[in-house]
């Protein structure tokens, strides 16, 4: 039998078939599963940014209220064990050895997966064993075409809508709409915070289409802001004392969707009360969104990976950081918008160091720095995210200032094992 490591380099190796948009290979590899997604309880989590943190705070809040909650998320950022969850917990390696075992075994080679419809397949069946009451499964790429669209949701959420994956989803706002609206499905609600009029309406006319109920952040429900903590109005409900335990303004807005989908879920037999929502907000773990990796110079951690996300960074740092010198650690994928992500974060920052991470879509330190260079007076570069981290605290100490690590969550992810490995050589005393 292979172990783990073969499975896993398999597994990788799909990765070179690409990204392919549709939904024959995927339902055709389940079928050969016996369909482990029919009669699978979801919610289904589309959108720009926000798809991760909105899907752990419903699988927090459901899992303090008692409920057996799956969680499918992607990308991993150390270890790919990362993207199946029960509840807060990863899936052993052993189950990922089974589950990759009998996938692969089921592979038909004339028509085989990409990496993410394995994935996915491994998901719905894993769920399946483990009789989840619910499964929340976060949408790879786009939304219509995307593997996770197999499923028959209890709610679909649509975090918000910004240009991105252009070259796959479109050249135009509506277009990539267009693609997040497929997971929107016939009688099935649907809860979003998209803000452009014209995607609101896109929304709201495929709705109607599909007679999905349409709910919307700001106009039918919302979060209020109330000294340190926040309250939830919508449908009838008012929820107060919320804190989550994730930083940012982006993330009231998170909390709005998690809280409105879980309205939603209440007449289809999920039942909670506001002291569950209260402990579950406060329990949450979600790695890579502006988090703390270190202390003595703080070291943030942040995986905003285009435009809107990074305006949300910037938004951030001044709130949490103000009038604190920012040393900014930044490795950006090459087929991002690299001139508009860094002209907006750029003037956040005392310094850029730009950098890029072990992964091969990684735009190369010289092309940031070009760009950067146009934005800001201080910028340097290393080809070693290591050696630009290293930088960073150095120059944080001499100023008494923050390190930001951001521009991809591959970037995040490299950033988080560094530290392990740092953290595990002190203890080994190597």
């Amino acid at each position: 039998m292979e172990d783990y490591q073969q499975l896993l380099d398999w597994a990788y190796d799909l990765q070179k078939f690409g990204i392919k948009l549709g939904l024959s290979s995927t339902r055709s590899l389940l079928d050969r599963l016996g369909n482990p997604h029919e009669g699978l309880k979801t919610i289904h989590v589309g959108g720009t940014n926000g798809k991760g943190s909105v899907s752990a705070m419903i699988s927090a809040i459901l899992t303090q209220s008692g409920y057996r909650v799956g969680f499918y998320s992607s990308p991993h950022l150390v270890d790919f064990e990362e993207r199946f969850r029960i509840g807060p917990e990863m899936i052993s390696r052993g189950r990922v050895i089974d589950l990759m075992a009998r996938v692969k075994a089921v592979v038909d080679h004339r028509e085989p997966p990409t990496f993410f419809e394995y994935t996915t397949a491994m998901a719905l069946l894993y769920f399946r064993d483990e009789r989840t009451d619910l499964a929340i499964m976060e949408v790879g790429l786009g939304g219509r075409l995307d593997a996770t669209n197999v499923i028959q949701p209890l709610v679909s959420i649509i975090t918000n809508i910004s240009m991105e994956h252009t070259e796959y989803l479109g050249s135009t706002i509506e277009q990539i709409a267009y693609e997040k609206a497929g997971i929107i499905k016939p009688g099935v609600p649907v809860v979003s915070a998209a803000k452009q009029p014209e995607v609101i309406r896109l929304f709201e006319e495929t709705c109607r289409g599909r007679e999905s109920p349409f709910h919307l952040s700001g106009r039918d429900f919302r979060i209020l802001q109330q000294e340190e903590v926040c309250s939830f109005e919508g449908f009838g409900r008012r929820v107060t004392g919320l804190r989550a335990n994730l930083e940012g303004p982006i993330q009231k807005q998170n909390m709005s969707l998690a809280l409105a989908a879980l309205t939603q879920l209440e007449p289809r037999g999920f039942s909670w009360n506001e002291d569950a929502i209260r402990e579950g907000l406060s329990r949450i773990y979600w790695p890579g969104r502006f988090q703390s990796v270190h202390r003595d110079p703080t070291v943030v951690v942040d995986g905003a990976h285009n435009p809107a996300a990074l305006v949300s960074l910037k938004e951030t740092l001044a709130d949490r950081f103000p009038g604190k010198k920012i040393v900014l650690v930044l490795g950006i994928m090459h087929d991002k918008d690299i001139a508009e992500m860094i002209g907006i974060i750029a003037p956040s920052a005392y310094e850029i160091i730009c950098t890029r991470p072990d992964y091969a879509r990684a735009a190369e330190p010289a092309v940031l720095f070009q760009y950067a260079q146009q934005a800001h007076a201080r910028v340097s570069m290393t080809d070693h995210l290591g050696d630009a981290v290293d930088r960073a605290m150095d120059r944080a100490l001499q100023l008494d200032g923050v390190v930001v690590v951001a521009g991809s969550l591959f970037t995040v992810g490299e950033t988080i094992a560094w530290f392990r490995s740092r953290s595990n050589i002190r203890k080994t005393g190597t």
